[in-house]
């Protein structure tokens, strides 16, 4: 019994941290900002050899267009985000000890 509840205590402990874990990570991305992102990209940029560099671009843009009356082109970027969340939904959980 000791056992079992020795191994359910481990995996509370795991799940806890996992659960710090996403909530650090969630945080962190809420704080990502275009400006910051595209900033960090650009200067990632200059390190890469030239086919890096279009593997890159190749999977961040989306498409791009050109106003031909005003010469002004707008780039439409995609970053793909795999996931914010996963966490379970929570749910009431009390330990009960045997007596």
């Amino acid at each position: 019994m000791i056992e079992a509840l020795e191994k359910e205590r481990e995996s509370i402990s795991t799940r806890l941290e996992a659960s710090k874990q996403a909530a650090i990570h969630a945080k962190a991305l809420s704080q990502i900002s275009e400006n910051t992102l595209l900033v960090t990209m650009a200067e990632s940029m200059e390190e890469l050899d030239r086919d890096s560099l279009k593997d890159m671009l190749h999977g961040l843009i989306e498409r791009i267009t050109l106003d031909p009356s005003t010469l002004t082109c707008c780039i439409f970027y995609k970053i793909p985000v795999k996931s914010r969340y996963k966490m379970a939904s929570p749910t009431r959980f009390e330990l009960v000890l045997p007596p």
